[in-house]
């Protein structure tokens, strides 16, 4: 391709921008007019408000957080998109209060609790403490199976009342005794010594 070419479609490139910019510009001006009205109130509200003075630092003194804890609070309208509001007061917003966007958070399981020194110098007691939390695990497991179990054979009654096809059926019974399976291995590790 010749320079001059490329040339010339730099410049269509180029004026189709700008005519593009030009219509999309004029299209948002249009359609936000009704906005418009909020945006004086905002910026009047945000030009009123006073810039806050950094105190005398002294030594070991809190420093920027301690000006911004001191500094008064913005006055923005109620009526104000949330768009119109500065990231640093949403997010502080946020982090004082949370985020109503943010799925809940699950509490986390209990983790076990640490081995006490004496047990870590001790092989022999060691091992009996991880056998012990074994033990643990393996009970909550079983009694979590036997739960289970009593809603498998209900849903299972559930099937027979319906009359579910026979594949339904077996799939049913099949879940009951892989089931009770698993909890008589549980039963049965968290047996032995």
């Amino acid at each position: 391709m010749s320079a001059g070419r490329t040339t010339a479609a730099c410049l269509l490139v180029a004026a189709l921008g700008a005519a593009t910019w030009g219509v999309a510009s004029r299209r948002a001006a249009a359609t936000s007019a009704p906005e418009a009205s909020a945006a004086p109130a905002v910026a009047a509200s945000v030009a009123a408000r006073p810039e806050p003075v950094p105190a005398p630092r002294e030594e070991g003194a809190g420093g920027v957080a301690e000006v911004v804890a001191s500094a008064p609070a913005p006055a923005v309208p109620a009526s104000a998109a949330p768009a119109l509001l500065p990231a640093a007061e949403t997010m502080a917003e946020a982090r004082l209060h949370g985020d109503r966007r943010a799925p809940p958070i699950d509490p986390p399981e209990p983790a076990a609790p640490r081995a006490e020194p004496w047990q870590l110098a001790d092989p022999a007691a060691y091992q009996a403490r991880e056998r012990r939390l074994a033990r643990e695990v393996d009970a909550r497991f079983a009694a979590a199976a036997q739960a289970r179990l009593g809603e498998q054979r209900a849903a299972l009654q559930e099937l027979q009342a319906r009359g579910a096809s026979p594949q339904d059926l077996a799939q049913a019974e099949d879940k009951i005794r892989h089931l009770e399976a698993a909890q008589q291995a549980a039963i049965a590790s968290g047996a032995a010594p």
